[in-house]
């Protein structure tokens, strides 16, 4: 009987061992859960700074990927005081042949007419002949045409496209000749002066009329080939002809007249011999006598 109880007590106290082995196997694994939370964190952190690094990649590659964009399309390159000046990126060298030319032809022309200066002028700068042409909106445009002033915007041709036609001088000189009608629409917005003379203006004060085209003009009145005006008004001379002949007569009204008659012809509702007081023979005449007297050198 001792025996049996003896025995009875062992077995309850392996049982009891066994019991206190789980117990402490139990207690041992959140150490390794920690552990393993501990790594799941750090592989967190990890994969936080994987994604960080993912995030200023994709940062870098989205900075590419704009660069690549640009280089398809119209971007803003600089703003000046009264200009901001748009083109691709590999025209932006443009601007620098053309920004303080701009400037400074503003501010000559503002003070010289009296225009009032309200708000930034934007230049648009196209690579290519067939961008300038969907910009103006108007197909079969001449190929001849390197700029154009529409809604207070001023769009030029990229003087570094191979098949434009004119040097870096002369596009200068359309880039002013553009400014000019632009700064035309600022004396009176409702533009109603007459085409011949706005492009007579433009081409006057751009430095377009030289010496040359005087004596061409004065070789035609003297051959007795020079049209009349009423062929500007009706638009029946040729481009040539149209551009010099009108240049002509802003310098004829601004020697007899002064310059001060400029913004009165552009604010005017009627034509520009009437603004003068004078019959469209006698503004005939004058030009002509002009002609005559002036440019006979």
């Amino acid at each position: 009987m001792k025996k049996l109880i003896y025995l009875v007590i062992c077995s309850l106290l392996l049982v009891s061992c066994k019991a206190d082995a789980v117990i402490n196997n139990s207690n041992g694994n959140p150490t390794e859960n920690i552990s393993s939370q501990v790594n799941v964190d750090s592989s967190t952190e990890d994969q936080s700074e994987s994604t960080n690094n993912q995030d200023s990649n994709d940062e870098e590659s989205t900075s590419n990927d704009d660069i690549t964009i640009e280089e398809d399309e119209m971007v803003l390159q600089q703003t000046t005081e009264n200009f901001i000046f748009y083109s691709f990126n590999k025209d932006k060298e443009c601007i620098e042949l053309v920004s303080a030319l701009l400037e400074e032809n503003l501010q000559r022309l503002a003070e010289k007419y009296d225009a009032e200066l309200s708000e930034h002028i934007i230049v648009n700068i196209y690579p290519d002949f067939d961008s300038l042409e969907e910009a103006r909106g108007k197909p079969n445009m001449p190929k001849w045409v390197v700029g154009f002033a529409k809604d207070g915007k001023l769009s030029l041709l990229s003087p570094y496209y191979e098949d434009i036609e004119i040097g870096i001088s002369d596009f200068k000189k359309v880039a002013v000749h553009e400014l000019v009608h632009i700064v035309t629409r600022i004396i009176d917005d409702e533009l109603k002066v007459p085409g011949w003379f706005g492009e007579g203006f433009s081409v006057y004060e751009s430095g377009q009329f030289d010496d040359y085209q005087r004596k061409s003009i004065y070789t035609e009145l003297s051959n007795e080939k020079l049209s009349s005006i009423d062929g500007l008004y009706e638009g029946t001379v040729d481009a040539s002809e149209y551009y010099r002949n009108s240049a002509s007569i802003v310098e004829y009204i601004v020697s007899k007249y002064g310059e001060d008659i400029i913004p009165k012809i552009i604010k005017s509702t009627t034509d520009p011999e009437t603004t003068i007081g004078i019959t469209r023979e006698e503004f005939e005449r004058e030009w002509r006598s002009f002609i005559q007297e002036t440019y006979d050198n």
